[in-house]
């Protein structure tokens, strides 16, 4: 539940989880876990969100393929079975 949380997942994502399970979860309570778990831990959603990395004209597919390695590796060192795709885009501004 806690990793699908700071992934992004929804309360209806999390809950659906242990009904395929056949386990009694309710939604209801899959929400106020979701919503103690970011008032706890406000920061999470701020990070999971959006990280910036600025890089200079020439060299932004290089420095995106870089950050896009190093985070990942560094999730898989920490949880090898559950894999962490970086999402990532090149903007020219941020407006």
């Amino acid at each position: 539940m806690l990793l699908g949380l700071n992934n992004g997942r929804s309360a209806y994502s999390i809950h659906q989880e242990p009904v395929k399970l056949a386990r009694s979860v309710g939604l209801v309570w899959v929400e106020r876990l979701v919503a103690g778990y970011f008032s706890k831990f406000a920061g999470i959603s701020k990070w999971r969100q959006a990280s910036i990395v600025e890089a200079r004209d020439g060299i932004e597919d290089q420095v995106q393929a870089i950050v896009k390695e190093s985070m990942e590796e560094a999730f898989k060192q920490i949880i090898p079975e559950v894999p962490f795709v970086v999402e990532h885009k090149i903007v020219d501004s941020l407006g």
